[in-house]
């Protein structure tokens, strides 16, 4: 006889003893794994959805900047805001234009001029896009659905 058979005879007992392990194990760790997988999926979701958001209305408030008067746009607005975000779904936009003085404080947009000698005001355009995002699903603790909002304001050319 040689000497390796009966290490050999050894192992096939103990692989025989630990056949059912790795199943068990197996049948453990897949609902978990699985769960961690959602969860970093919503998480990814969240910040797309916000970048996503603050992009279109980045893309809102350049339209409205092009000229005093497209401030005051606020389909075009809208439709600038709603093209850039097309991947998350429909959003809700609102524009407003807005009048500073250079040496600060905000005034009435129809005077468009600041006391003193500052001269006429400035006009800048706020364009506020927002979305209620909602999860895959639920978690205990943790909401259903936020609400996300991004602003942007840029000053009219």
């Amino acid at each position: 006889m040689r000497y390796w058979q009966p290490l050999i005879r050894r192992l096939r007992y103990r692989s025989r003893s630990e056949a059912g392990s790795a199943i068990a194990e197996m049948a453990v760790m897949t609902p978990l794994l699985t769960l961690m997988f959602v969860v970093t999926a919503d998480f990814g979701r969240v910040f797309y959805t916000a970048i996503t958001l603050a992009q279109a209305a980045r893309a809102g408030a350049q339209y409205g900047a092009q000229s005093v008067t497209k401030t005051a746009d606020t389909a075009g607005i809208q439709t600038a805001a709603n093209q850039e975000a097309q991947n998350i779904g429909a959003i809700s936009v609102s524009s407003s234009r807005l009048c500073k003085c250079p040496g600060g404080g905000t005034i009435n947009c129809v005077t468009q001029y600041c006391a003193g000698s500052y001269g006429p005001a400035q006009v800048f355009v706020q364009v506020t896009a927002s979305k209620t995002f909602n999860t895959l699903m639920s978690y205990p603790g943790i909401p259903g659905s936020v609400a996300l909002s991004e602003t942007a304001i840029l000053r009219a050319q």
